[in-house]
């Protein structure tokens, strides 16, 4: 379906509710721009480099959180485990007989 402007868009959608909104309002799945007055404005960042900003705060994110779940679950050792190794390995390098 191809409007010439938004409004028309708007006027196609004749049923309203008690809040005078449309009862099926319209939805703009895309736009294309025939004509752009502004062809001297450049982009600050472009959509890939936007994306690539974001996978790479995502991926800082995710190394963050490993790295915290592996610290955390350091603080878990059993005393009693730490005790057993220290003692093996007293006795495999002979400082204990």
């Amino acid at each position: 379906m191809t409007f010439r402007s938004f409004d028309d868009t708007i006027r196609t959608s004749e049923e309203l509710d008690k809040n005078e909104r449309p009862v099926y309002p319209p939805k703009i799945n895309s736009i294309r721009i025939v004509d752009n007055p502004f062809d001297d404005i450049v982009p600050r960042i472009t959509a890939g480099e936007k994306r690539a900003q974001h996978m790479a705060r995502e991926q800082v994110q995710k190394e963050r959180e490993e790295a915290t779940r592996r610290k955390s679950a350091k603080k878990w050792v059993n005393p009693y485990l730490c005790m057993v190794a220290c003692l093996l390995h007293s006795f495999a390098t002979g400082l204990v007989t």
